[in-house]
């Protein structure tokens, strides 16, 4: 019989993880959605896990979750993404400098498409903060 994981386990996998692939680290926030979920009196979470780059000092969005009933279950799916985005989303670069910086940076995301590429490398910033030089698709493997 497979045991389920607690928060803590899934945490920690998903950042062990994403350190792995690319020395970033994950921090993780949990809001209640008051509006619920089936049945309707039911509160449920909404989890953002978002990846912090120390070569960049910047944050990003690596995957958001909405209306779960159970915090472990938001956190299985953000696992499910971060153990098989590369087979199941495209590759994005977006090259970009943060305004009064003089260095360029590249940051990689995988996501169903530019737009949400853009929703990530944006999510809680503000945009007049940043110039965003170039984005592409990158070439599929």
């Amino acid at each position: 019989m497979e045991t389920k994981k607690n928060k803590i386990a899934l945490e920690d996998e998903i950042l062990r993880t994403v350190m792995a692939e690319n020395g970033c680290t994950v921090h993780f926030g949990y809001a209640i959605n008051h509006e619920g979920v089936y049945p309707v009196s039911e509160d449920s979470y909404d989890i953002t896990a978002m990846t912090y780059n120390p070569k960049t000092k910047e944050t990003f969005l690596l995957k958001e979750v909405k209306n779960v009933t159970k915090q472990e279950v938001g956190l299985e799916e953000i696992l499910k993404y971060v153990n098989r985005h590369k087979e199941e989303y495209n590759s994005f670069t977006v090259i970009w400098r943060k305004k009064g910086e003089g260095k360029e940076e590249k940051s990689y995301f995988y996501c169903k498409d530019l737009f949400e590429a853009l929703e990530k490398f944006y999510y809680n910033k503000n945009r007049e903060d940043y110039i965003v030089f170039n984005t592409q698709m990158n070439p599929i493997a």
